[in-house]
């Protein structure tokens, strides 16, 4: 699994799951202990997925908006809903770290 999905928080088997699914498409599926290849526009498109599972949105649901709007940080979930994609996690979360 990418590390930059793992920091995430998104497990193995839900990134398998969403790649079995068609939701996503590394060049290389793995198997036979080989791992996963990414093209780099494909990793933003999961990075985004998985930001999205981890907010509660379905993986079919975020996987339809992460593709229609990678490469933007504000994603419209629907037409008067959107959310805000940032790098950190806010100061004094728990993700944030001393």
């Amino acid at each position: 699994m990418p590390p930059r999905l793992a920091n995430i928080g998104i497990t193995y088997r839900q990134l398998d799951n969403a790649i079995r699914s068609g939701y996503l498409h590394p060049w290389h599926k793995g198997g036979s202990g080989r791992n996963r290849e990414w093209p780099y526009s494909e990793l933003r498109i999961a990075e985004l997925w998985a930001h999205l599972v981890q907010a509660g949105v379905s993986s079919s649901h975020a996987a339809k908006v992460a593709r229609e709007h990678s490469g933007s940080d504000q994603v419209w979930l629907s037409p008067h809903v959107a959310v805000t994609i940032h790098d950190q996690p806010p100061p004094g979360s728990e993700e944030a770290g001393p």
